[in-house]
């Protein structure tokens, strides 16, 4: 069977997280929405594209969703898994920011603490998620996007609505 190679151009929020799950070392858990019927053969797609492994309860969650017609390939190009991997081994000579908190860092934790009824675990892998994108970035400290970021890979856990694949 022939397949896409670019599925990078149909999911970048999937892309993005496995770039981040394998710069830091950090878990996915894929999930789709019920009225997606083709979704569990697109994830065989995707989990031999993005040579990930994927589980249950991951550090990152998420949702693959339907793409377009339009953005299907080969009507679109978009960067290969080996550039992601060649921006993961650049962002490796990063220095890895290590304080998260300062007043807007806080205020979002706290904000996601209180919204999504986190635990601290979750609270800690949002911490170490955010670093991880602060290293991706090349940043020297953790800013309010990359936090930003962190917590939108948890708030996919507390989506009741989703399937895990």
């Amino acid at each position: 069977m022939k397949t896409t190679k670019n599925l990078i151009g149909i999911w970048p929020n999937l892309a993005r997280a496995v770039e981040v799950a394998k710069a830091g070392g950090h878990s996915i858990t894929v999930v789709y929405q019920e009225d997606y019927p083709g979704a569990r053969e697109d994830y065989g797609l995707i989990v031999g594209f993005f040579d990930a492994q994927f589980q249950p309860n991951g550090d990152i969650v998420i949702e693959i969703t339907q793409p377009a017609f339009d953005r299907i390939p080969p009507f679109i190009r978009a960067e290969t898994l080996a550039d992601i991997e060649k921006r993961i081994e650049e962002a490796s000579k990063n220095e890895r920011p290590e304080h998260v908190y300062n007043e807007t860092n806080k205020c979002l934790i706290k904000l996601a603490y209180e919204r999504l009824h986190l635990s601290v675990s979750e609270v800690c892998i949002i911490e170490e998620l955010a670093a991880t994108i602060a290293q991706l970035d090349g940043s020297k400290n953790i800013q309010a996007h990359h936090v930003a970021e962190a917590i939108q890979y948890r708030a996919g856990a507390h989506e009741e609505a989703y399937i895990s694949l």
